[in-house]
């Protein structure tokens, strides 16, 4: 299934600069949604599915949904609280799903803060989870908590696949990568205990 806007011109702070009661709305529609397709076996979204979803007002408190037979995910976002947080919440109503493939469509936003995961992480979550794709991968703190994330629930994790963007081809890219592959190796607790991460650019 793909679930995605057709605007050309969709980005974050249009979903940020919506009014609350509009927010609500749109959430509540993209919560049945998810209802509507729980057999599917693959699904991608947008990222502005993504930021819609995360502005449900009950997102930890209803009901969920479960995707209990998505195995493969594609998901576009931004390195948002709200996508992040949806991407959590994405995760944890899909106890099967085995390869998940982010790709960033925009960076350097606002900080997402330390417990933008709160009330969405539970030991065993991504217990089918094996494979990991980020394209589009720069470096920002954004991506290490989100890798952060998934590796210290994802248990049987066999790989990340890293995919920096080409504008960190420069020298000053090349040391950036170098830094983010460091601080991934040294802060970052896994779960799986063979796990092979894969840099690519």
């Amino acid at each position: 299934m793909f679930l995605e806007e057709t605007e050309e011109d969709e980005n974050a702070e249009a979903y940020l600069e919506l009014p609350s009661s509009e927010k609500d709305v749109y959430a509540k529609r993209m919560m049945k949604l998810l209802g509507a397709v729980s057999m599917v076996k693959k699904m991608e979204l947008s990222s502005g599915f993504l930021e819609v979803l995360s502005q449900a007002p009950d997102l930890l408190d209803c009901q969920p949904p479960r995707l209990c037979d998505l195995q493969y995910l594609f998901l576009e976002m931004w390195y948002t609280r709200g996508c992040l947080r949806a991407i959590a919440y994405l995760c944890k109503i899909s106890p099967h799903i085995t390869f998940l493939s982010l790709t960033c469509k925009e960076s350097n936003l606002v900080d997402v803060g330390d417990d933008w995961e709160a009330g969405l992480s539970f030991p065993g979550m991504l217990s089918h989870l094996k494979y990991v794709q980020i394209e589009v991968v720069e470096g920002c703190d954004a991506e290490l908590k989100l890798l952060r994330f998934l590796l210290k629930n994802a248990e049987n994790l066999k790989e990340v696949a890293l995919f920096f963007c080409s504008s960190v081809g420069s020298p000053d890219g090349d040391r950036q990568i170098e830094q983010f592959k460091d601080k991934l190796r040294a802060v970052v607790p896994t779960a799986s205990s063979s796990i092979q991460l894969v840099f690519e650019t």
